[in-house]
Formats: C-alpha cells, structure tokens, sequence
C-alpha cells in the first residue's frame, strides 16, 4: 500500500485545501504517466489536479452504487476495484476489474451509475467531478481527446468481455482471464508472468459468466498440464505461456520476459 499521506489523501477530502496538496501528489504521483494522466502536458495536467480529491477507501466499501446519481469519475492510484450490475436472485455479473492506473465509471452517465463499483482491496483513488471535467476539456482539447481515447479504449475491453461470455469453454475463459490480467499488469507493455489476483474466486466466476466450482477445477487442470503453478490461492505463475495464448485464442503472442508482478500492492 502507498502511502496516503504523501498523496495529500483523506477519508473526507476538503475542496477549500485539497488542491495543493494534490497537486503535490501528482508532482510524485507513480502513476503520473498512465491513465487519464498519459500524454498530457504539464498546464493540463495542473488544471486536472486542481479540480481532483484524493482519498483512501477500505476494502468492501461502495464507492459507486448501480442507479444512483452518478457524478465522478475515478482514477485508480493503488489497490485493485472491480464493477459489477446485480440481477435477480442474488446473482451479479463482474463487469471489469480496475488496477492502478485505470479510469474507473467513465462510462456511466450524469443521471445514474450503470454499475456498482466496489473496492476489492484498500484502494486510494483520485475523484474527479464529471461536470468540472466537462468544463475542463471545453478548453483543453488535449484532454479531451485523451478521454475519447480512454472510451474507445472501455468498448473495446467491453466487446472482448462479450465475446469471452458468449463463445468460449470455461478452459478458454479462464486462460483469456489470465492472459488479460498478464497484460494489464506488465511493464510499459510488457507482459507479466507471474500475477497476482487480488479478487476471490467467487469474484472471477462472476466475471467469466461460470460456478465458482468450475472456476476451481480449470485451474487446477492448468496447474495439472503444467501450464500455471499456484504457489498461493492470489499468486499465479504463468509457466508455459505459448500454451495459455492458445487456449485463450490470442496467438501470435510473445513470450512474455517481464518476471514479476508490476502490481505488488495486493
């Protein structure tokens, strides 16, 4: 876990003098280069945290609830938060899960939340006002396109979601889990061979669309052939990569040479 002090983060951000104190914290922020922070430049990057609050949550706790008013967007400093829609007789389908770096609700709209977002592991995230940043980009069409570019970026990962649910074994699934979370917590691109899975089991059958109990059993027929190792229930190790880029339908893919786990905070 980072520490919150230095991202100038509390439970109750306070609008009157959170902005210095976020601004420091992008000055140092780790994070400064990814997300919804890539690219931009510096003035932009001043405007964006002078209308940001940063502040740290529990694990378990709510921070979106599926139908109410939706008004911020989230940036995902550290820790690990999934999104998920609940549906008759206490199921719910997971949505996506978001690590550092990642833009959380950024789909949702002005009128409600179209998904209810949860913090899987203590998170810090940074809160940014849908209106204030609309107001934003007016202005700054660097911004602006950085936002599009991260919706395109939300559909794309929404229509390989769909894919996953309605075509592919629970073998085929579970690997495509795998390879995905490889490649969003690698290094500047490169794919992670060894990941940790800060959700419960639970979590990823809800995600994949399968029982827990399957979920269970197409790991251990992965570790079985050889193709993962479990050295503990959150830490997977990808031990035959070409096999699991099979499985998952992603060939061509290279071998992955990252060997640690870039998201280490779980």
């Amino acid at each position: 876990m980072v520490d919150v002090t230095a991202l100038g983060a509390s439970k109750t951000p306070n609008r009157e003098t959170n902005t210095s104190s976020t601004l420091e914290a992008c000055a140092s922020c780790q994070l400064y280069n990814c997300a919804l922070c890539n690219g931009l430049d510096y003035e932009s990057r001043a405007r964006l945290a002078a209308i940001v609050d940063c502040f740290e949550v529990t694990a378990g706790e709510i921070l979106a609830k599926e139908g109410e008013p939706s008004v911020h967007v989230m940036a995902v400093i550290d820790g690990a938060v999934m999104s998920y829609k609940e549906l008759p007789g206490s199921r719910r389908q997971v949505t996506r899960f978001y690590f550092p770096g990642d833009l959380v609700a950024l789909s949702g709209s002005a009128a409600h939340a179209d998904a209810t977002i949860k913090a899987i592991t203590p998170v810090v995230v940074c809160r940014i006002g849908r209106d204030a940043l609309r107001r934003l980009c007016r202005g700054h069409h660097e911004l602006a396109i950085r936002l599009l570019d991260l919706g395109d970026d939300e559909a794309a990962a929404a229509r390989e979601h769909l894919l996953l649910l309605g075509r592919k074994s629970a073998l085929e699934k579970v690997a495509s889990f795998l390879v995905e979370l490889a490649c969003r917590t690698g290094c500047e691109g490169v794919t992670a061979t060894e990941i940790r899975l800060p959700m419960g089991r639970t979590d990823i059958a809800d995600y994949l669309g399968l029982k827990t109990e399957t979920v269970c059993r197409m790991f251990t027929r992965l570790k079985t052939a050889g193709v993962v190792k479990l050295p503990t229930l959150g830490h997977t190790v990808l031990s035959d990569w070409r096999a699991l880029s099979v499985l998952a339908g992603t060939m061509p893919r290279p071998t992955p040479t990252y060997k640690g786990p870039l998201i280490s905070r779980f």
